[in-house]
């Protein structure tokens, strides 16, 4: 009897260890050409780590939108000096750059306005194959070019498959997700820093699903950045703008007035012959309306309005512009008179 209780006992450990996300080169791997959604909240709590963990962070509330746009590092301005990097992740105006391979992923540079980090020994943002319990640590130098003077840094850094479980956001729930821990000890101006990042993963999605960063050092824990991922688990909607070079060669649409009541007019620019649409989305990614059917339009400059429902709640709303096989996104604010 008892060979039989721990024939049962291992079957149910096989399956939930199959069940979990493991992330690997050819499912998580950042490619050059894709593009990433985020909704910014102002701060959340990383929560529990361990094993079955339930995380809900459904209260989260959107302050902003975030796109991760992994190109080319050769069209950057400052790629020619990263010669290892073979992608470039644009956030925000700012370029990390790594070396992707089927072993991992480590970061070579960083730039940041006029100031560039460049790794003599990387620090390594993920391994491949990586799963809960899995670890990888080293040490990591870089040289700080900043516009006075360069200034060195170095540290260590310690990255950890440390807690899965249930992961609950606004507009979504994700099971068997994954989280990664990855610590950055460095010694910057005489101060020892230390930097957290917290990743959620599943096997759904090739990129995370939520991310929490913050910063410690002897005075005080700050939490830096909260984002989680715009999209509903059925992908509604994928809305992006992808670069060709940075800053971009797409110069994008315009929505206004923003905040909005009732009339909007979307500018936007067609290069060559091609089909546009535009629509309208909830913060959930849900579809509104459809304001302009796919049509084609012929190179020039373009001005169109459209009438906002009077029963449609106040809220944030994403115009999505698709020219040809661009997608242009602009967020906008609905206020009713009162």
């Amino acid at each position: 009897m008892r060979k039989y209780i721990l024939l049962i006992v291992s079957i149910a450990f096989t399956f939930c260890a199959f069940g979990q996300t493991k992330l690997t080169f050819e499912r998580n791997a950042f490619t050059v050409g894709d593009n990433h959604d985020f909704y910014l909240a102002k701060t959340a709590d990383e929560g529990k780590t361990g094993a079955n963990i339930t995380w809900d962070f459904s209260s989260l509330v959107p302050s902003g939108n975030l796109t991760s746009h992994m190109i080319d590092p050769a069209t950057t301005p400052k790629g020619s000096s990263v010669t290892d990097a073979n992608l470039a992740l644009v956030e925000d105006g700012n370029i990390f750059y790594f070396k992707v391979t089927s072993e991992g992923m480590e970061q070579f540079g960083t730039a940041v306005g006029t100031t560039l980090s460049t790794y003599t020994d990387p620090f390594v943002k993920i391994k491949y194959p990586f799963s809960f319990g899995d670890v990888a640590t080293g040490n990591f130098s870089a040289k700080l070019e900043t516009p006075n003077a360069p200034a060195p840094t170095s540290g260590s850094f310690k990255v950890e498959g440390d807690a899965w479980g249930t992961l609950i956001l606004p507009n979504g729930v994700y099971k068997n997700a994954l989280r990664v821990k990855q610590t950055r000890i460095y010694n910057l101006n005489d101060t020892t820093n230390k930097e957290i990042t917290y990743r959620w993963y599943t096997s759904s999605v090739r990129y995370p699903l939520l991310v929490i960063i913050k910063f410690e050092n002897q005075c005080k824990t700050t939490i830096a950045k909260v984002a989680y991922y715009a999209h509903s688990p059925n992908e509604k909607i994928t809305p992006s703008t992808t670069p060709n070079s940075f800053p971009g060669a797409a110069e994008g649409i315009e929505a206004y007035p923003n905040p909005i009541t009732d009339e909007l007019n979307v500018n936007y620019q067609v290069n060559a012959t091609a089909k546009v649409s535009i629509d309208l989305y909830d913060a959930s990614g849900g579809l509104i309306r459809n304001f302009l059917s796919p049509v084609t339009k012929e190179p020039g400059k373009y001005s169109d309005k459209f009438n906002l429902s009077s029963n449609l709640p106040s809220g944030n709303y994403f115009v999505k512009a698709t020219i040809g096989d661009q997608n242009y996104i602009k967020k906008i604010i609905k206020v009713n008179n009162q």
